[in-house]
């Protein structure tokens, strides 16, 4: 069973413990509005009214392992910023009200699933949350995200 984190900093904490103490776990950003519903509806074609959004533990350790710190030359070579802490900590600012919403590729596994690319402007660059739609438990759940470098 996977606990349910209350907060992001917990959950971000929850991934710095030893490999034996971690728990796997999601936290809970908040509900789709009427309004994100409708965006999602338009760009992507798909239904998640009464949907919420999350972050889990595997979507945290893909963005830091590919986009994080650890693999900033690489990021940087790509025009892009390394994700930290307070990226994850700011998306509760932003991402259930993005700026705006492209359908995304679909996510490859045994059974693919679609994806929704969720976009905001901040003042450190532009971020692109990408988010896989799990109609079965009725959440947009965070796979990864990257940032570009502020526009000149």
């Amino acid at each position: 069973m996977h606990q349910r984190f209350r907060t992001l900093g917990e959950l971000l904490a929850n991934h710095l413990l030893p490999p034996d103490e971690i728990k796997e776990g999601f936290c809970c950003v908040g509900n789709v509005s009427a309004v994100l519903a409708l965006q999602v509806q338009e760009a992507a074609g798909l239904n998640v009214e009464g949907f919420e959004v999350v972050l889990d533990r595997s979507g945290v350790r893909h963005t830091l392992r590919q986009h994080g710190v650890v693999n900033a030359a690489s990021e940087i070579a790509q025009g892009q910023v390394p994700i930290g802490e307070a990226d994850f900590l700011a998306l509760s600012e932003w991402l259930l009200t993005p700026q705006a919403v492209h359908p995304g590729q679909l996510r490859p596994g045994r059974q693919p699933m679609p994806c929704i690319e969720f976009y905001a402007n901040l003042a450190t660059g532009q971020i692109c949350a990408i988010l896989e739609f799990r109609p079965g438990r009725k959440r947009l759940a965070l796979v990864t995200m990257y940032k570009k470098r502020p526009a000149a």
